[in-house]
């Protein structure tokens, strides 16, 4: 499932006390699951920033997004000049080519 368990986000919450927000930072920031900092974010104890090259995944995320949440359209990569390798389904774009005998399983 990947979510934190509700206690421990409760934990959290109690040992944070009046701590800064925690920071995170989601890289390939495609919605196509529940993130696993959700708990967080719904508690109000984290913020987010959201990296996503994808267009239409770029524009669900900022539909949705919470005041807590900023989401931009950018791949991370190593800050050299590379190719953004746009694949046909969503959450597989990447700066790594695709390889092809997990193509033809897609």
């Amino acid at each position: 499932m990947g979510l934190l368990a509700a206690d421990a986000v409760r934990l959290l919450a109690d040992l944070r006390g009046e701590a800064p927000l925690i920071h995170v930072v989601d890289i390939g920031a495609n919605p196509l699951e529940e993130p696993s900092y959700k708990g967080l974010l719904d508690m109000g104890l984290c913020r987010v920033t959201g990296f996503e090259p994808q267009p239409e995944a770029l524009a669900e995320l900022n539909q949705t997004k919470g005041p807590n949440e900023i989401y931009l359209p950018h791949a991370v990569g190593d800050g050299s000049e590379a190719v953004l390798h746009v694949a046909e389904m969503s959450g597989f774009t990447s700066l790594f080519p695709p390889l092809a005998h997990v193509a033809r399983l897609l």
